[in-house]
């Protein structure tokens, strides 16, 4: 049974949030602003809205007309702008205007700073306000078990060199760093609230020094790995690896990573104090693990063929969700379509994470059973495009005819750029450099062999080429400079495509190294290793994202403690969830430089190793078995949560392990970060690290909004949104008396009493910022009234008249499967496929 599904979650708390509100005249209005009608239209439609009784959809940002008989249920963000529309609607400053609505009912997304409970309580609206929660809803829920913040500049943000002549200035981008960490705690608080998991937490705390703002001076830095260097002659990264310096060097700032874990703990500390929630003690209590970009550089650049991953890399998919195209119809005629890839799909979801060759096979089967089911019969022989022809025929069932047409064109479109193309010699090159093996386990020996030839080839476009190169650097440890200018000469790069290789460096790579060193062949000392079975069975599929395998060697005991430390230390037995997995070496620590560490062991003894870096993680086809059993985990309710967030941005591969990670081991696992790259976005903003135009090319990293059908919710207050007391000098009655739901909301704040405090996760000294992202300009314009949220959906067509049906002679169903098993070996020996 699949986790509980984010999408789910947040549509049923939205709705019972509505519903809430009961008014003695039964209608009511909703009031939203441009933040939240986002928010609302990534998991509801608006006819879900209108069901709930809402006679209107009203932006509080427009001059709206008053409807005085009305109550309003506004859902809002908290900023300073937004209580002071509020105060104006219910008691306007403006001598005989009228209050816009009866009464407020007021919801909040995220929590609210003491300074404005206080403004809001003690204004002349309070005598009309109703109720007022927060409910801890302020993320994008973009898949069943991925969430975003939507923020895409917050790659530079981490990681841009401040100075220069386009670098921020340092005390700005200090404040950027403290705004990052304040939405991102902010952010992974509600997504706790949300589940009602409040976690173990442990955090990436690698061994080199803070990146981007928090990097040191560099006198410092080069002065300590100078020292380090010297102990261990080769590169300076497996010098700082080899030092036992616990994941962090005397006098150096403290990463990212390691400031939002324990702002996060204390965020959560915070919570539980002020509204003692009844936490879940049927399930093993989750683990919630704080990573970044630079943990993983390998995975954004490598050519994924898992079928999402794919078509956001090879088609032009509009933020990870919408895709245009064409096809014919039963008539003959061109049209143009645009589709929303969402979890509302339900043939998307089923094939998202498959290897594309898999996910054909599973498109052929769907359609040929679609197909008999309308009386039609399929061709052994048809092609992909031959399939979405004869669905166009068909004449009933358009919703499912027009979900199978879709993927077999986009099937279909990957398929035509994949074979018209080198990209299986490019896919080659990088698998083999970024697990550091061959397919058959061995060194590659012919790497620039293989790789010359692809970036002299003018067929290969410059962003695969700068592809080929970072990784091939990643593979070297770096490459001396000679062979830099080499690679970017037969490349025949650009300035920016040559910067967006240099600029590695920022993300904590070698680039650039002297000619005599080498600390490449350690990494070669550990015996061969044997495929998993049932993974990684294509040739040109083999990485596995380090955050897979930073779970993995959690849940066997092998995740080291000095490059994942624990905010507060954990028991065994909490920490793996009771399960007891194979003992052997990390694949984060398979490196030759010392053995595996218990996840448990909090001291570094005598003669301790130090943690391998991650990026020197090889492949896991040639490993045993990692996993463990999961009987005894398959009910839902009692399986354990684990929440990944990768600051800086993540990866479609990074959000399949997810799905991989909860069907393998018994867990639900959630992942998120601040937005999701595509390679080509992510070699973009490399392009302009510290130039102008960055800020552009970060924007231009996309989010995936996706939806979800959901089952009717109970009608109730959401459970875990917090209902806010007042301060101790304020002798209203509002959230003591709520006219409605208010004595049901007291009592269903998580299980428990309400707490005694007010709100304070988001400090008034943060508001600033907090308005700075989410204010808007006042719009004086008069709103229409029939303006509403946009929402998305798959086109519904309702059933067209039938048409003539062009059915092929039934072919033997031993014709069938010998065709159909012809396609698939065809297709798996295109890609690599490795009997296990």
């Amino acid at each position: 049974m699949p986790p509980k599904s984010l999408v789910t979650t947040l549509r049923d708390r939205y709705l019972n949030t509505i519903r809430s509100v009961q008014p003695p005249s039964r209608w009511k209005v909703l009031v939203i602003d441009s933040f939240t009608k986002e928010l609302l239209s990534s998991v509801l439609k608006m006819y879900d809205i209108l069901q709930e009784n809402v006679a209107q959809v009203d932006n509080i940002e427009l001059s709206r007309a008053p409807q005085s008989t009305l109550e309003a249920c506004y859902l809002l963000t908290p900023t300073s702008q937004n209580v002071d529309r509020i105060i104006q609607d219910l008691a306007p400053s403006e001598p005989g205007k009228q209050p816009t609505y009866a009464a407020g009912h007021i919801f909040f997304v995220d929590s609210l700073s003491d300074a404005l409970v206080q403004k809001l309580t003690s204004s002349k609206a309070e005598p009309k306000l109703r109720q007022l929660l927060e409910l801890y809803t302020n993320f994008w829920p973009t898949e069943a078990q991925a969430f975003s913040l939507k923020s895409p500049q917050s790659f530079l943000n981490l990681f841009q060199p401040v100075g220069g002549l386009y670098g921020p200035d340092p005390m700005e981008a200090m404040r950027a760093i403290e705004d990052e960490l304040q939405f991102s705690t902010q952010a992974i608080l509600n997504v706790c609230v949300t589940l009602n998991e409040f976690p173990l937490i442990r955090y990436y705390n690698p061994s080199h020094p803070p990146l981007g703002p928090l990097q040191p001076p560099a006198k410092e830095v080069a002065k300590s790995q100078a020292a380090t260097a010297n102990a261990y002659q080769g590169s300076v990264r497996m010098a700082r690896l080899r030092g036992d310096n616990n994941g962090s060097s005397p006098g150096y700032g403290e990463h990212f990573t390691k400031k939002l874990a324990f702002r996060v703990q204390a965020a959560i500390d915070q919570y539980m104090r002020d509204n003692e929630p009844k936490v879940e003690t049927s399930r093993p209590r989750g683990v919630l693990f704080i990573t970044d970009r630079s943990m993983d550089t390998v995975a954004p650049f490598l050519h994924e063929f898992s079928y999402q991953a794919m078509c956001n890399d090879l088609l032009p998919v509009e933020d990870g969700t919408r895709y245009h195209y064409t096809f014919y119809s039963a008539e003959g005629e061109r049209e143009e379509k645009e589709a929303i890839l969402s979890d509302e799909d339900n043939v998307w979801t089923a094939v998202r994470h498959l290897h594309i060759a898999e996910a054909i096979d599973k498109l052929t089967r769907d359609f040929k059973r679609f197909a008999e089911e309308q009386g039609a019969f399929a061709d052994p022989n048809s092609s992909l495009n031959d399939m979405r022809d004869m669905l166009a025929s068909l004449p009933h069932m358009q919703d499912m005819k027009d979900k199978l047409s879709l993927h077999l064109t986009m099937a279909q479109a990957c398929m035509n750029k994949f074979e018209k193309s080198t990209l299986s010699a490019q896919a080659m090159v990088e698998q083999n450099c970024a697990t550091r093996l061959t397919p058959d386990g061995a060194k590659p020996r012919t790497l620039v062999e293989e790789m010359v030839p692809l970036l002299d080839d003018r067929s290969v476009s410059n962003t695969d080429k700068v592809r080929i190169i970072a990784l091939y650097i990643m593979y070297c440890d770096g490459v001396p400079d000679e062979d830099r200018k080499r690679l970017f000469q037969h490349a025949r790069l650009g300035r920016y495509e040559m910067q967006a290789v240099d600029n590695l460096v920022h993300l904590g790579t070698q680039v650039v190294k002297d000619a005599s060193s080498s600390g490449w062949d350690m990494f070669f000392k550990k015996g061969k290793r044997k495929q998993q079975p049932g993974e990684n069975e294509f040739e040109l599929s083999r990485y596995q994202p380090l955050v897979k395998l930073m779970v993995e060697d959690h849940f066997a005991g092998r995740l080291e403690q000095a490059t994942y430390p624990y905010v507060r230390d954990a028991p065994p037995e909490t920490a793996t969830g009771g399960l007891s997995l194979p003992v052997q070496t990390s694949a984060l620590a398979r490196v030759g430089l010392g053995g595996a560490t218990s996840s448990t062991s909090n001291a570094t003894g005598p003669g301790r190793t130090q943690p391998s870096s991650l990026r020197s993680a090889k492949p896991t086809w040639h490993q045993k078995g990692r996993g463990g059993s999961t009987v005894g985990v398959d009910k839902v309710d009692y399986r354990q949560r684990i929440l990944l967030f990768v600051a800086g941005g993540m990866t479609y591969s990074e959000m399949r392990s997810a799905y991989q990670i909860s069907e393998r081991l018994g867990k639900d696992v959630y992942i998120g970060s601040s937005h999701t790259f595509t390679p080509e976005s992510f070699v973009d903003v490399m392009k302009h690290f510290g130039k102008a135009g960055a800020r552009d090319a970060a924007r231009g990293a996309h989010h995936a909004h996706h939806h979800h059908q959901h089952q009717q919710p109970p009608e109730q207050v959401p459970a875990s949104a917090t209902k806010l007391s007042k301060p101790v000098n304020d002798r209203s009655a509002i959230r003591t008396t709520s006219l409605q739901h208010g004595a049901q909301a007291e009592s269903r704040t998580n299980g428990g009493p309400h707490r005694t405090g007010y709100a304070s996760a988001t400090p008034a000294h943060d508001q600033g910022a907090y308005d700075r992202r989410f204010q808007t300009q006042p719009q004086p314009q008069q709103q229409q009234q029939q303006q509403v949220p946009q929402v998305s959906s798959i086109p519904q067509h309702l059933a067209q008249e039938s048409v003539g049906r062009s059915a092929s002679p039934a072919p033997s169903q031993a014709s069938d499967m010998s065709m159909r098993s012809k396609e698939k070996k065809r297709l798996k020996n295109v890609f690599g496929f490795k009997k296990s």
